[in-house]
C-alpha cells in the first residue's frame, strides 16, 4: 500500500512538472505572437543559418563517398614518375611512356599488380541504336578490373593477355540501360568505336564508373592505337596513362620504389638540358587525388563561414533572451521574491527561446532538404557525376547531427539563462532599479556579434575580389560572339586527303551558316585545356636542349576568328601546305622564356611529339598569349603548327558570328551543313567561347556568392543586435534624457552624445572584427590560397560597412527617444 502511494505521489509531481512546462511554453508562445516580425526575423535567421551547416556537412560528405561499387578505394595508389631532385612538385611530374610502365611492370615482379588507366577519359565516337554519341572512354590494362576487385555483371570480360590490336568492349550498366535499353543479349555484338567494330564482352555493376568515376566504356590498352594514333603504345610521350596499384599499405615505403625507379630510368633516358637525369617514383592514394583540391578548399571555407554565422545566431538569440529578461524583470523579480524555484525561473526566460530553436531545426531541415535536392541540378557541371540527389538525400545521422547543434545552443543559452536568472533574484530587480548588469551583457554580446560580422564581411569582400579578378583576367583572344563546336576525324573514317582535307571541306560549307564572319580550326582551345606538351628543340645550332610547350594545329582563320593578335611576322596561309617547307608560330610566353635575346622569327625547331619525325620548321609568327585552364598561373609557353601540315583525329571549329546572331539557329544550320558535307561525322560539344570561359569561372562565382549570401544576412543580424542594443540602452536613459532636457540641454547636444558613443561601439567592435577577420582570412587563405589578403582596401571598406551599418541601426532607437516629451518620460521613470 505504501508502495503505491510512494508512485502515486511521484506520479502525481512528474504531472504537475509536465502541466507547468506546458503551461510555461503556452506563456512562451503567447508572448512570441505578440511581437510577429522580430520573431519571423530571428526564426528566418536560424532557420538559414542551421540549414547552410547541413548543407554544407552533406555536400562534404557526398563529395567524399566512394562508390559501393568500389570495393579497393583504400588501397588504390596512383604512382607518380618525375625527375629526380622534384620530389613534392605536381607541376615537374612527367607522362608514364609505354616503355616506362613496361619496365615498372618487370621491376615489380609477378607478385604486385601493375596497372594502367586514363585517369581523364577521352571522349570517343560510339555508334549506339539511338545513333552516334561522343562517350567518355577509359583505357586500361588487361588486369585493370581484377586489381579493382570489380567482375562484370554479364560476360567474361577482357582477355588477359590480350595482344595489339585487340578490340574487345566492356560497357557501365548506365550507359547499357540507357543507350542500349538492357538489352540481354548485349554480350558478343558488335559496336562502332570511332568508325572500328569492337566486341561487347561485359556489361559492369550498377554504379561503377571507373578510377575517373565518369566512363561509361572501356577499352583495352591493346585497342587504343586502332582508336587513337598508330603510335600510341610507342615512343616517350606517346602513352597519356596513370599507372596505379593496389597495395594493403596506405603509404607505401619510398625504399621499394628505388629499385623499380632505376629500372624505368634506363628503359626510358630521360634527359634535361642534354644531360641524363634519373627518375623518381612515388605514390598518391586515389582517394586523395579524386576531389579537386580547389572545390575541397571551397568547401571547407563555405564551412568555416556557416560555423561563424551559426555563432552569431547564437548570440542573437542570447540578445533575444536578454531583452525578453529586461523587459520581464519586475515579473520575474516577483516570481524569485515569492519563492520560485530555480527550474520555474529557468523555463520562464528560456520558454521562448527553446520554441524559436525547435521551430528553427524545423525550418533548417525544411530549407536544406529543397536546396540539396536542387544542387545537382544548379551545379552538376561544377559537382561532378559522383555527387546526386540519392548521395545528398537527409538521412537519421544527419538529424541527430542537426539535433546535436540545436541541443549544444540551447545547453549555451540555458546556462546564460540561468545566470541571468540569479540576477533576476536581486531586490532592484524587483523594484525596478538598476538594470546595467543586464545592459552590460547586452552591449558585450552585441560586440562580439558584431565582431564576427565584420570578419565575415571582410571574407566576402576577399572572395568578391577574387572572383572580379578572375572575371578580369586578360584572355588573350575575344570571346564575344564566337561559336565553338568538336569534330572528330577517326582514322577508319578518314578521307582520301586526311584530317586535314576534311577540316577545310567542313569550313568551306560551314560559311554558309547564317552570321558566319569568319571560320577557323583548331586541335585545342584556349580556357578549355587538352593540349598536347611536346618537346621544342632548337635545330641546326648543335644544342641538345629541350624546350617544354604546349602545341595545337591551327589554319590561318583561327587567329582571325579567335581575335589572337599577331605581334610579329604572320599568320599561316594557303601557301603552308603539307608538301612546302615546315611552318610554326609561337606565342609571347615561348619567346620571353626561351628566346628572351633572339630574334624569333626565322629560328628554326623541331617538334617531338612521341615518334620520329624529320626536318625542322621556321618560326614565322609570335602571337599573344591566351588563358589556360590555370585562372591564376602564367602562361604557358605554346607552338602553334598550320593543320595543313600536322593534324589530329580531334579538332574544333571557331566561328566568328555577327552580333545578335541567334546561337541555337546556327548550330541547326551547322549540323544541316555537316551532314550534307561529311554525313559520317557528328558535331559535339557546341558552346560559345563566352560560355566556356564562364565555365572556368564558375567555381570563384559561386563560392563568392554564397559567402556573400552568408554575410549579408550575418550584417542584418548583427545591425538586428546592435538596433536592439541601443534600444534598451535608450529606454533605460530616457529618465537620464529627460533630466537634461529639463536642465536645459539642447537636442543637437544629445545628439552629439548619442552619436559619440555609437561611433565608440562601432569602431572598437568593428576593430575587434578586423583583427578577427585578419586571423579569419589568413585561415580562409589556407583553404583558398589565391585570396590576396595583403591588400589594405578590403579592411577600409569593411570598416565603412560596419560603421554605416551601425549607425542605421542605431538611428531609430536614438530618433524615438530624442522625440518623446520630458514630462512623459520622467514619468514613465524608465
Amino acid at each position: 500500500m505504501r508502495r503505491r502511494r510512494r508512485v502515486g505521489v511521484v506520479g502525481a509531481a512528474f504531472q504537475d512538472k509536465e502541466s507547468e512546462v506546458m503551461r510555461e511554453f503556452q506563456f512562451a508562445l503567447r508572448r512570441l505572437l505578440r511581437h510577429p516580425w522580430s520573431s519571423a526575423a530571428m526564426l528566418i535567421g536560424m532557420g538559414l543559418s542551421f540549414a547552410m551547416v547541413i548543407t554544407t556537412g552533406a555536400l562534404s560528405r557526398a563529395l567524399l563517398a566512394v562508390p559501393d561499387a568500389l570495393p579497393t578505394a583504400d588501397r588504390v595508389q596512383l604512382v607518380t614518375l618525375a625527375p629526380e631532385g622534384s620530389a613534392g612538385d605536381p607541376s615537374r611530374r612527367t607522362v608514364w611512356s609505354y616503355p616506362a610502365y613496361q619496365a615498372l611492370q618487370a621491376a615489380m615482379g609477378p607478385t604486385q599488380s601493375v596497372e594502367a588507366v586514363t585517369l581523364k577519359p577521352i571522349s570517343l565516337t560510339v555508334a549506339t541504336p539511338g545513333g552516334s554519341v561522343r562517350a567518355p572512354v577509359e583505357i586500361v590494362s588487361p588486369g585493370y578490373f581484377q586489381a579493382l576487385s570489380v567482375a562484370p555483371e554479364r560476360g567474361p570480360g577482357f582477355s588477359t593477355s590480350a595482344a595489339i590490336g585487340t578490340q574487345e568492349l566492356v560497357i557501365s550498366a548506365l550507359e547499357w540501360q540507357r543507350r542500349f535499353a538492357g538489352n540481354p543479349n548485349i554480350i558478343g555484338q558488335s559496336v562502332l568505336v570511332q568508325g572500328v567494330p569492337f566486341i561487347v564482352v561485359g556489361v559492369l555493376p550498377a554504379g561503377f564508373r571507373g578510377l575517373s568515376e565518369q566512363a561509361d566504356y572501356w577499352l583495352p590498352m591493346a585497342a587504343a592505337p586502332a582508336v587513337t594514333f598508330p603510335s600510341r603504345l610507342k615512343g616517350a610521350q606517346s602513352f597519356w596513362h596513370s599507372v596505379f596499384i593496389v597495395d594493403d599499405q596506405t603509404s607505401p615505403h619510398a625504399a621499394q620504389w628505388q629499385a623499380p625507379a632505376k629500372a624505368v630510368g634506363a628503359a626510358i633516358n630521360l634527359q634535361q638540358a642534354g644531360r641524363p637525369v634519373g627518375v623518381q617514383i612515388a605514390t598518391v592514394s586515389w582517394r586523395q587525388w579524386r576531389l579537386d583540391p580547389s572545390l575541397h578548399s571551397a568547401l571547407r571555407a563555405l564551412k568555416l563561414c556557416s560555423q561563424i554565422m551559426l555563432a552569431i545566431v547564437t548570440l542573437n538569440l542570447g540578445m533575444v533572451g536578454l531583452a525578453r529578461l529586461s523587459s520581464r524583470r519586475r515579473e520575474l523579480g516577483i516570481l524569485a521574491a515569492v519563492g520560485a524555484t530555480a527550474w520555474r525561473l529557468m523555463l520562464a526566460t528560456t520558454g521562448e527561446l527553446l520554441l524559436l530553436l525547435c521551430a528553427g531545426l524545423l525550418l533548417a531541415w525544411t530549407i536544406a532538404g529543397i536546396v540539396l535536392a536542387q544542387l545537382p541540378v544548379w551545379f552538376g557541371n561544377l559537382l561532378g557525376s559522383s555527387v546526386t540527389p540519392a548521395s545528398l538525400a537527409l538521412d537519421l545521422p544527419q538529424l541527430l547531427n542537426v539535433g546535436l547543434i540545436g541541443l549544444l545552443v540551447a545547453a549555451l543559452l540555458i546556462a546564460l539563462a540561468g545566470g541571468l536568472g540569479q540576477l533576476a533574484r536581486t531586490a532592484e530587480l524587483v523594484r525596478g532599479g538598476d538594470n546595467r548588469p543586464v545592459q552590460r551583457w547586452h552591449s558585450w554580446i552585441a560586440g562580439i556579434q558584431f565582431a564576427l560580422a565584420s570578419a565575415l564581411t571582410l571574407a566576402a569582400v576577399l572572395a568578391a575580389g577574387l572572383a572580379w579578378r578572375s572575371v578580369q583576367t586578360p584572355l588573350g583572344f575575344d570571346p564575344e560572339n564566337v561559336l565553338s563546336a568538336q569534330i572528330s576525324v577517326p582514322a577508319a573514317l578518314r578521307p582520301a586527303d586526311g584530317t586535314a582535307g576534311a577540316m577545310m571541306r567542313i569550313e568551306s560549307a560551314f560559311q554558309q551558316a547564317p552570321g558566319a564572319k569568319a571560320i577557323g580550326a583548331a586541335g585545342c582551345l584556349p580556357v578549355q585545356g587538352g593540349c598536347d606538351f611536346v618537346n621544342v628543340t632548337p635545330a641546326g645550332s648543335g644544342q641538345t636542349t629541350e624546350w617544354p610547350a604546349g602545341l595545337n594545329q591551327i589554319d590561318g582563320a583561327y587567329l582571325d576568328a579567335m581575335g589572337i593578335r599577331v605581334f610579329s611576322g604572320r599568320s599561316f596561309n594557303t601557301a603552308d601546305r603539307a608538301d612546302s617547307q615546315p611552318v610554326a608560330i609561337v606565342n609571347r610566353s615561348f619567346v620571353d622564356r626561351y628566346l628572351p635575346a633572339a630574334n624569333a622569327l626565322g629560328q628554326q625547331v623541331s617538334v617531338s611529339v612521341g615518334w620520329p619525325e624529320s626536318g625542322s620548321a621556321e618560326i614565322v609568327g609570335v602571337v599573344d598569349d591566351t588563358l589556360g585552364t590555370d585562372l591564376d598561373a602564367d602562361p604557358e609557353p605554346m607552338i602553334y603548327l598550320p593543320m595543313a601540315q600536322m593534324a589530329y583525329d580531334d579538332n574544333f571549329v571557331v566561328i566568328k558570328l555577327e552580333p545578335g546572331t541567334d546561337v541555337l539557329t546556327v548550330s541547326t544550320s551547322l549540323e544541316k551543313l555537316l551532314a550534307r558535307t561529311e554525313p559520317n561525322l557528328a558535331l559535339f560539344d557546341v558552346t560559345t567561347m563566352s560560355q566556356r570561359f564562364a565555365n572556368l569561372t564558375e567555381r570563384r562565382r559561386i563560392a563568392a556568392l554564397l559567402v556573400l549570401t552568408i554575410t549579408v544576412l550575418a550584417v542584418l543580424l548583427a545591425a538586428v543586435g546592435v538596433f536592439a542594443t541601443f534600444s534598451l540602452n535608450m529606454a533605460q536613459r530616457r529618465k537620464e534624457l529627460a533630466v537634461r532636457f529639463a536642465l536645459g540641454a539642447r537636442v543637437r547636444d544629445l545628439r552629439q552624445l548619442i552619436v559619440r558613443q555609437v561611433l565608440r561601439f562601432a569602431s572598437v567592435s568593428a576593430l575587434l572584427g578586423l583583427g578577427l577577420g585578419a586571423l579569419f582570412a589568413n585561415r580562409l587563405a589556407a583553404q583558398l590560397p589565391m585570396l590576396d589578403q595583403q591588400v589594405p582596401t578590403p579592411y577600409l571598406l569593411v570598416l565603412l560597412i560596419m560603421t554605416v551599418t551601425t549607425v542605421l541601426a542605431v538611428w531609430v532607437p536614438t530618433r524615438q527617444a530624442l522625440r518623446a516629451e520630458p514630462t512623459e518620460a520622467l514619468k514613465a521613470g524608465g
